[in-house]
């Protein structure tokens, strides 16, 4: 995947990437792979005598994708603190007037190529590898940014062997721009069936992305794979047909996972039936009913309305609040009033 960064990606007469990359301090450039609208560099940054990753604008876009290039180094910038996020050291311009992002570089590659040349790994690692990314996803989204593309290929294995997810090249900040209507943005295969469907990304959809991901690690495969020659029309229809057939039944749903919730596989199907929504809105409001079963209970009556939200799951209070409310026309404290 090496090789030097070469003249002919440039107009004629513009000096070559590395070249343009070298005047800004970063010199002996090699080409070592390409990224979301970038070719990405291995470089020695001469200032601090280290092996850097650099990631430089390697066509001319339309105002709106070379926007897109520069945010994601804008978000990265805002979330390198976290330690299972690809720190971003610097973000610039080259003579000729493309953005470059200057991240860490990591020589272990990404958890993909780990997959192909070594298969799929132990679960006790990967489940290691999956709390680290959910708090780096965390830490995303309570910065108001969704990843959208989170699959092994965009987590990086450092020196130390800690996974480092990088390429929000198509993140979305929230009051930034939006990506076109109706498009699928992420990889195919980890992305959640609410957005297959039509719906909007959300914090939801990347945990399912993770999710897949992890399913990837330990299978050696992710959920659904591409067959020989497979277009990828037919592999979104094949994914559509598996979930209508099999995830529309919420006698599908395995009871551990309703039990998991403290809910009845029975009152999810009886939920079900009554909104005709998916399973996992119906375990939501399952949750609820709970919920307010306990604030009518007597013996509950020392735990506070946050201790019993928190009891079913609900780590958002005021998210809690809106979503009672919606289900039943009165407030938690209203409703725990009324019952004495």
């Amino acid at each position: 995947m090496g090789g030097t960064a070469t003249a002919h990606e440039q107009p004629a007469g513009t000096p070559s990437l590395a070249a343009q990359l070298d005047a800004a301090g970063y010199g002996d450039g090699a080409l070592i792979g390409r990224g979301s609208f970038g070719a990405i560099l291995r470089c020695t940054q001469r200032s601090l005598g280290r092996m850097v990753a650099v990631k430089v604008l390697a066509a001319d876009l339309d105002p709106d994708n070379r926007e897109r290039f520069v945010r994601e180094g804008l978000v990265m910038g805002r979330l390198s603190e976290h330690p299972y996020i690809l720190s971003v050291i610097e973000v610039g311009m080259t003579s000729s007037g493309r953005p470059y992002i200057v991240m860490a570089y990591c020589a272990q590659d990404s958890l993909a190529a780990r997959l192909r040349g070594a298969g799929a790994l132990p679960w006790e690692e990967t489940v290691g590898i999956g709390i680290k990314l959910a708090g780096a996803l965390e830490t995303a989204h309570r910065c108001g940014i969704l990843h959208r593309d989170v699959k092994p290929g965009n987590v990086l294995v450092s020196d130390y062997g800690d996974p480092q997810l990088t390429d929000f090249g198509i993140a979305h900040i929230a009051g930034g721009f939006e990506t076109a209507s109706g498009m699928i943005t992420g990889s195919l295969a980890y992305t959640a069936p609410e957005v297959i469907h039509g719906a909007p990304a959300s914090a939801a959809s990347d945990t399912y992305a993770l999710a897949a991901t992890l399913f990837h690690l330990i299978a050696g495969r992710p959920p659904f794979e591409s067959q020989p020659d497979e277009e990828l029309a037919a592999l979104l229809m094949r994914i559509k047909a598996y979930l209508r057939d099999n995830l529309a039944d919420p006698a599908l749903v395995p009871a551990r996972v309703a039990a998991a919730h403290g809910i009845s596989v029975r009152h999810v199907h009886r939920l079900f039936r009554e909104s005709g929504d998916s399973v996992a809105a119906a375990i939501r409001r399952g949750r609820i009913d709970r919920c307010r079963a306990d604030l009518e209970d007597p013996r509950q009556r020392a735990r506070s309305i946050t201790e019993i939200a928190l009891r079913w799951g609900f780590n958002d209070s005021a998210h809690f609040s809106r979503a009672f409310k919606g289900r039943f026309g009165a407030s938690p404290r209203a409703v725990r009033k009324r019952s004495g």
